[in-house]
């Protein structure tokens, strides 16, 4: 019998997964807060269903996370009127997988769990710090499942992810940045599907990874083929310091024997 997964969040990372894995035989149930998504979910293979985690009743969220795996990938937007909510639902999410008895759990967070050093950082060097999209820290938010006793979680920490689904350039065009010459960590969207397609596959829990491509251009030379690839005004910089960090990929690499489609992100412009 194949593998089911449920995965709580079928956005720029989900939805893609949600793919590879039906392509590979996995039975897959997927979650979207858009009722207008559901025929893109079904299209894909995908057991399409609407799930609100602040407000779906317990039973229901409990049947749809009852799979053999969980990857949990909603991002901590919309923070303001309610600084708590995303660890809420984490929380509820944690609830709902411990009940049913699932064991294997993975969830994706960001490289912005490490200080800025100004140097290296690899998984061990994450801090408690202030975060960019929720009021609660990043580290905080990890732990709601990777300590929990119940079930084990494989945390994937991606760098500023980038590719077809991203509007990078739209982001980035006729801002203004500090550090142009500082190092970049970028990671194209097709590495971070491939990644926790091969750690499912793999069977890998109760590990961190940073997902990170090996080169880190600056941060200059990445926003400029950003933006000539979409045509757009180039960004504006301030001369001057700024605190940056280089984010390590080794162990996922290791880990996996995995190598990147994009070790360098300005190839994917060539």
């Amino acid at each position: 019998m194949s593998v089911s997964v449920a995965i709580v969040g079928c956005g720029q990372i989900g939805l893609p997964l949600g793919q590879r894995l039906v392509a590979d035989g996995y039975r897959v149930r997927g979650s979207t807060t858009r009722e207008s998504r559901l025929p893109l979910l079904d299209a894909a293979g995908i057991d399409g269903q609407l799930v609100h985690l602040d407000t779906m009743a317990s039973d229901a969220l409990d049947d749809f996370v009852r799979a053999e795996v969980v990857v949990i990938t909603v991002p901590p937007n919309g923070q303001r009127e309610a600084p708590d909510a995303y660890l809420q639902q984490l929380a509820r999410c944690a609830e709902s997988v411990a009940r049913v008895g699932v064991q294997k759990v993975m969830f994706t967070s960001s490289t912005d769990v490490y200080p800025k050093t100004g140097d290296w950082v690899s998984e061990s060097d994450a801090a408690v710090i202030a975060p960019r999209f929720s009021r609660t820290p990043l580290l905080t938010l990890e732990r709601v499942l990777s300590e929990h006793a119940d079930f084990k979680t494989t945390v994937l920490r991606f760098a500023g992810i980038f590719g077809p689904d991203y509007q990078t350039a739209q982001y980035v065009s006729g801002r203004e940045f500090p550090g142009p010459d500082d190092p970049v960590n970028m990671v194209h969207q097709e590495d971070c599907v491939a990644v926790m397609q091969r750690l499912i596959a793999r069977d890998v829990w109760g590990e961190t990874f940073n997902v990170v491509a090996d080169e880190h251009p600056s941060r200059a030379a990445f926003f400029e083929c950003v933006c000539d690839a979409a045509a757009l005004p180039h960004a504006r910089f301030v001369e001057g310091e700024s605190e940056y960090r280089i984010v390590s990929n080794r162990h996922v690499k290791e880990t996996l024997d995995y190598h990147f489609q994009y070790p360098d992100p300005l190839s994917a412009f060539d």
